[in-house]
């Protein structure tokens, strides 16, 4: 008789646990739901560094449970157990054994041993002695010692991994070994087991199908079961994590449990307990298992020949039908006033031109015209006609072409890219022709450029192609900016498209700290129109249309408020002496900068200390004190010291620049989200990263300074007591009692208001709106869903970013009366529609005099107020800059239009030129530096093993720069990442590149059909080469690379053909990474688009 049932001699030894019985399987053994987890809110301990080796060497690595997981060999009933471990547990554990075995009812005999062989393991140390007990004199362990240990090669790395991941530490249960050997049904695992495709699976079942026949159980009692199901249960798990599959990865063993689980109703609550979202990851987990099985695809992408470029605009209709609903009839959807038929003139004519008019003149209808009349113009002629409507958000994206479409159906087409669409379709909407076929295009200027530079027929457009270039808030076409990128392409070109430029703020060229020059600003404007090529700039001067459109635009009432901190702040305080007492600690460190460094000045250490009548910390909040933090950072990084010293410094600055931000939102919000602030932070920097565990050796000199800055730590830890008593009396601000009043009036004014209140952070953004939503005075007066957020959709979620549909729903229901008030960061500036928006509040955040001017837009309402709540006497100062850099803007503009047409053409002529010879030095320069260029090794950082040479090194679309070398991919690994969001990009995020030996090199991008490395600049050092002298790396990034060591030219057609299969031929196992990571990439996209519409239609239903 096999051992597992021959261990039982006898029917009255153990007891079976019925699975139905409610009084055994108690609810701390079931799956619970949020509500009432309990385990959720008991403290769990820290979860361990994981082993830098394999498996256990001995039993002293063994944690106690691991070490129950063969408890039912350990404590097999059928030997001598109490005889075996007198010596090793205690008398009041025997004591307990006995009298588990001494009962006669068999139920709870069995129940109580059970529990008492957890208890006696429940420790590492009782555990380990048990465990060598059992190797030394127990007759079970012969046939499960090589088990035991875990170590090679009877079990893989990966497979270790998962185990250690998600059973020894599993984040909410640290017990779910006992669960699951508990109560879990075999059989349904094992037949399973029975059909995988994969044999070592298969072999598991073959091990075990001797315990689930029928024949094999009938003639066993209650007891003898239970014992039998124990320790299958414990062998299905080892069984599988030590399984060396063929077909599937090592750590598959964990997601192969989890479909065994989820294969039956009665094992479904184990795959729950060990992962709520067990669904979601089986989803992925077949992609990757169905991605694994494919053979391996040789690309053979399209690439375009130069000489294929077209002269003039190819027709709509190479490229595909129009939509059913065009059908060319003429449309007549809006009517102009009399002030818009004058803004569209000069484009009507054919000229260049910008036009300038206030926010909410109806620049959208202006554009509609002439895009219409310009389109109208070429078809009478027979010539193809093509606009291109560049804006520079996402948000106007969607906006402006729906706003587009709605004017010019059934007439034109319109189509928008935005980077999201691709979510929706099964091939790749980024095409060409999903442009080519539209008469209308509305996207953001960076999908423009790279599909300009884009090598694949499939995605490749050219100048050639658009007849017309539509710039939404063009006063942003300053040097760096994709529009003035975007306008290169126009100027080196032959090809000259017509260029409308549309803004309601030029600016007048100037940073906020320079003084008000009308010189400077007529100059600013004249260039904003040459790197345009514009030849006019058009606004309104006929009084009477001035007169009509000042009837139509409402201009609100600005308010400057000024709101100081309260004077006494007892939290603020505190934080402000936690400053001081972090500035003495490191200042004996900072001497020895200033002793060892010749030019290293003692002014630069010398940081602002709290002052006799400073109650509030205000000395820890000026911009002086940030920018000396700055300076002194930016030092410690620069100059040449040991790194331990500098480890040390930085993290000090570290801590010093949280509890200066946690002063800064102290300011702006309740006390209690500057505490959640430094409480996450501080909790983020006691990290120590590559020096974790160095505090141990005090006797070295990183462990002194790590023993320092957990002193530093520990010493803010001990205040959160003595703050959070504070944080009461604290939590109330002047600025955000200010805030309320404003909403709470306002609301007394109309009841349908519309408010938005710009923050300058995205966190600050979404803590706001999560506190004022939670204001009782707010929730009564608007209700529970009445306040919002926008911010940035080229964020993650994890940085409070959010996706296009969720942005575009909140304007919606922002629009439609169904949120009323919306926190916005700058992105909600410029062109958002908000028509009935009739309060605007800055919430001591202003910027530039275009930003004052776009926020003010944003109130259109009739008697609308633009109101900024500032807590110092700068942020006001400043306020009333903007407004006279406006007053000063449009003194320059209209004498820019009261130049006669000759004059202002001459002075844009001139600038055009200078543009033009700044282009042609900076080529020039580029070109000598090509030349003299030296030869770079780049080798991984870590490990030195050589990545690329330097002439290997290509850019693509501007910042992203490429291993053009094939042979780099050998022996490296693909992690998980990839794109959730989809952002501008043509190219796709397919996970983060490593090294052998662990190190990021950079992320693996899908373009067109060819996977490409890219390289991070701080995952390389460089060796000059044939000299082979290591370059001092202080922290590269790629301009200073590029600047100082080797130019990096453009990718060209002949380094993508040579990487486009590179991939799949140096390493097969990453080439399936890729294609994993892309895959999951696009089914979370689906998911998460469907759970917006679902999300839409849920709302639509509501309202």
């Amino acid at each position: 008789m096999n051992s597992l049932t021959a261990s039982i001699e006898s029917d009255d030894s153990i007891a079976i646990i019925d699975m139905d019985d409610p009084d055994l399987v108690d609810e701390s053994d079931k799956p619970f739901d949020d509500e009432t987890d309990e385990y959720k809110s008991m403290p769990q301990p820290a979860k361990p560094l994981k082993p830098t080796k394999i498996g256990y060497g001995c039993v002293e690595d063994m944690p106690a449970q691991h070490i129950r997981l063969f408890a039912p060999w350990i404590f097999d009933p059928s030997f001598r157990v109490i005889e075996m471990y007198q010596n090793i547990i205690s008398e009041s554990q025997i004591e307990l054994i006995i009298k588990a075995l001494k009962i006669k009812d068999e139920y709870e005999k069995v129940k109580n041993y059970f529990y008492t062989v957890v208890d006696i393991l429940g420790t590492d140390q009782v555990a380990q002695r048990v465990m060598k007990r059992f190797l030394e004199v127990s007759p079970n362990a012969a046939e499960i010692k090589h088990k035991i240990f875990f170590a090679r090669p009877d079990i893989l790395e990966e497979a270790f991994n998962v185990y250690w991941d998600k059973l020894l530490h599993h984040p909410t249960f640290d017990n779910i070994i006992d669960r699951i050997c508990l109560s879990m049904p075999v059989e349904p695992i094992l037949e399973y087991l029975k059909i995988s495709p994969e044999a070592a699976y298969r072999g598991v079942y073959e091990k075990l199908k001797y315990y689930v026949e029928p024949d094999t159980m009938k003639n066993l009692s209650l007891a003898h079961k239970f014992f039998v199901d124990w320790k299958v249960r414990c062998q299905v798990l080892f069984e599988l994590i030590t399984a060396k599959p063929r077909k599937h990865k090592a750590e598959h063993w964990y997601y192969e449990f989890l479909k065994a689980c989820n294969s039956s109703s009665a094992t479904r609550p184990v795959a729950f307990v060990l992962e709520k979202d067990f669904r979601d990851i089986l989803d992925k987990y077949e992609i990757e298992i169905s991605q694994l099985s494919k053979p391996v695809h040789k690309s053979t992408a399209d690439f375009v020949d130069p000489s294929e470029a077209p002269t003039e605009p190819r027709p709509q209709k190479l490229f595909g039908k129009y939509p059913s609903y065009i059908t060319h009839e003429y449309s007549a959807n809006y009517e102009l006033r009399s002030y818009q038929k004058e803004l569209t003139k000069k484009a009507n004519e054919g000229l260049n031109t910008i036009i300038c008019a206030p926010t909410g003149s109806g620049k959208t209808h202006v554009a509609a015209d002439i895009i219409a009349h310009h389109l109208r113009k070429l078809q009478h002629s027979d010539k193809i006609g093509r606009v291109v409507m560049f804006v520079p958000t996402i948000p106007l994206v969607n906006q402006q072409s729906s706003h587009l479409s709605t004017n010019l159906r059934p007439e034109f087409y319109v189509e928008k890219l935005s980077g999201a669409e691709r979510a929706t379709e099964k091939g790749d909407i980024r095409k060409a022709a999903t442009l080519l076929k539209a008469d209308v295009v509305v996207l953001t200027p960076q999908i423009f450029i790279n599909m300009l530079l884009s090598p694949l027929r499939s995605q490749k457009i050219y100048l050639t192609d658009f007849t017309m270039f539509v710039f939404d808030e063009c006063h942003h076409c300053n040097e760096q900016h994709p529009y003035n990128v975007l306008m290169n392409f126009v100027r080196e070109s032959q090809y000259k498209p017509q260029i409308v430029g549309l803004t309601a703020s030029v600016g007048d060229g100037s940073d906020s700290k320079s003084r008000m020059n009308p010189d400077n600003a007529m100059e600013h404007m004249v260039a904003i129109c040459a790197r345009l090529n514009a030849d006019t700039v058009t606004s309104i001067r006929d009084p009477d249309n001035l007169i009509e459109m000042q009837h139509h635009v409402s201009k609100p009432i600005d308010e400057i408020v000024t709101c100081r901190p309260s004077p006494n702040d007892k939290f603020a305080h505190e934080i402000a002496l936690t400053c001081d007492y972090i500035q003495d600690e490191i200042h004996d460190v900072l001497m020895t900068l200033v002793t060892d460094i010749l030019d290293f000045e003692e002014n630069l250490i010398k940081l602002p200390v709290i002052g006799p009548n400073d109650k509030n910390g205000t000395s820890k909040t000026s911009f002086s004190y940030n920018g000396k933090l700055g300076a002194l950072k930016h030092n410690i990084n620069k100059r040449d010291m040991d790194r331990e010293r500098r480890h040390f410094l930085l993290k000090a600055i570290e801590l010093l620049e949280i509890c200066h931000f946690t002063l800064k939102n102290n300011q702006l919000m309740p006390a209690k989200l500057a505490f959640e602030y430094l409480r996450e932070r501080i909790g983020y920097a006691e990290k120590f990263g590559a020096y974790e565990g160095g505090e141990q050796g005090s006797n070295t000199k990183i462990g002194n300074y790590m023993q320092r800055l957990r002193k530093m730590i520990n010493n803010i830890k001990a205040k959160y007591e003595k703050l959070d008593a504070y944080v009461k009396e604290s939590n109330s601000k002047p600025i955000y009692s200010k805030l309320l009043s404003c909403i709470e009036e306002q609301f007394k004014i109309d009841k349908t208001s519309r408010i938005i209140v710009f923050v300058e952070s995205r966190k600050g953004c979404v803590k706001m709106a999560e506190c004022v939503t939670a204001t009782e005075t707010i929730a009564k007066t608007f209700g529970s869903q009445a306040v919002g957020y926008i911010v940035s959709v080229n964020q993650s979620m994890a940085n409070f970013g959010q996706t296009s549909v969720t942005q575009d729903r909140t304007l919606k229901e922002f629009r439609q009366g169904h949120k009323n008030i919306l926190f916005a960061t700058s992105v909600a500036e410029e062109g958002l529609d908000v028509a009935q928006c009739n309060l605007i509040i800055k919430y001591n955040s202003v910027g530039s005099e275009k930003s004052y001017i776009q926020r003010r837009g944003r109130a259109r309402a009739k008697n609308s107020r633009s109101i900024l709540l500032a807590i110092s006497s700068y942020i006001a100062s400043h306020e009333y800059n903007n407004i006279m850099r406006e007053y000063l803007m449009n003194i320059c503009l209209n004498n820019l239009q009261t130049l006669s047409e000759t004059e202002l053409k001459k002075m844009i002529f001139r600038k055009k030129e200078e543009i033009k010879t700044a282009l042609e030095q900076e080529r020039r320069i580029e070109n000598e530096r090509n030349r003299a260029t030296t030869l770079y090794n780049l080798e991984c950082v870590i490990c030195g093993i050589l990545i690329c040479c330097s002439n290997q090194v290509a850019r693509l679309m501007e910042s992203q720069f490429i291993c053009c070398n094939p042979s780099a991919w050998k022996d490296t690994k693909i992690n998980q990442r990839f794109d959730k969001n989809f952002s501008v990009k043509v190219s796709s995020l397919c996970g983060v590149w490593l090294c052998q030996c662990g190190q990021k090199r950079g992320e693996v991008i899908k373009y067109g059909e060819a996977y490409l490395p890219t390289l991070a600049a701080d995952g390389f050092r460089l060796r000059k080469q044939p000299s082979n002298v290591l370059e001092e790396n202080n922290k590269f990034t790629w301009q200073v690379v590029t600047k100082k060591f080797f130019p990096v030219g453009s990718i060209e057609l002949e380094q993508i053909r040579g990487m486009i299969n590179s991939l799949s031929e140096n390493n097969i196992a990453a080439y399936k990474d890729a294609q994993i990571n892309e895959e999951l990439g696009i089914c979370e996209a689906v998911k998460n688009l469907e759970y917006e519409k679902k999300q839409n239609h849920a709302l639509i239903e509501t309202y």
